[in-house]
């Protein structure tokens, strides 16, 4: 007689944690718009963290302009100080070309920019370099010291998210 087979308790522990394994699984995929959001939202925290070390690094100006109607934004370097209108694209370190990050597509799908204040509505953000942070005025093409922490406001159509910058330091934190 052969005993090849399975068992009932083999059976029913290899379905318990296939069970096990779907219901984590439901969970995660429930909850991954916040993940987007939070994704997203600690991307342009080290974004602007970059784009300060890469001031103080070349010694030059850098700049990220933040676009809430294309929901994109684009990291800009140049060592003359002059305004970011003539500015050169900074260099992605993760994929050598333009450093330009688009949202509310890929991995972050859904996740839109829905406010951008520095100093006033519009402004990018500048750090001379000594790494100081400036208000950007985009129409204007001038630049002032930031005078309230200032920063930009993510939504996944539910929840919101701030990446904050602080005047004087240019430290970016996460609301």
């Amino acid at each position: 007689m052969s005993l090849a087979g399975f068992t009932l308790i083999e059976l029913l522990m290899v379905m318990a944690i296939i069970a096990v394994l779907a219901f984590v699984a439901a969970a995660m995929m429930v909850d991954m718009p916040t993940m987007r959001l939070d994704m997203a939202t600690r991307k342009i925290q080290s974004d602007i963290r970059y784009a300060q070390s890469l001031a103080i690094s070349t010694q030059g100006w850098t700049g990220i302009l933040f676009s809430a109607a294309n929901d994109n934004y684009i990291v800009y370097t140049d060592g003359t100080g002059a305004t970011p209108a003539g500015w050169a694209v900074a260099t992605d370190p993760r994929t050598r070309g333009n450093y330009t990050v688009q949202l509310n597509a890929n991995e972050f799908e859904d996740v839109d920019i829905t406010i951008v204040s520095f100093n006033t509505i519009n402004f990018g953000l500048i750090f001379d370099k000594w790494g100081n942070p400036y208000g950007y005025n985009i129409g204007a093409g001038t630049y002032s010291a930031l005078a309230n922490p200032a920063g930009v406001r993510l939504s996944d159509g539910t929840d919101t998210t701030d990446v904050r910058v602080e005047r004087g330091t240019g430290r970016a934190y996460i609301l």
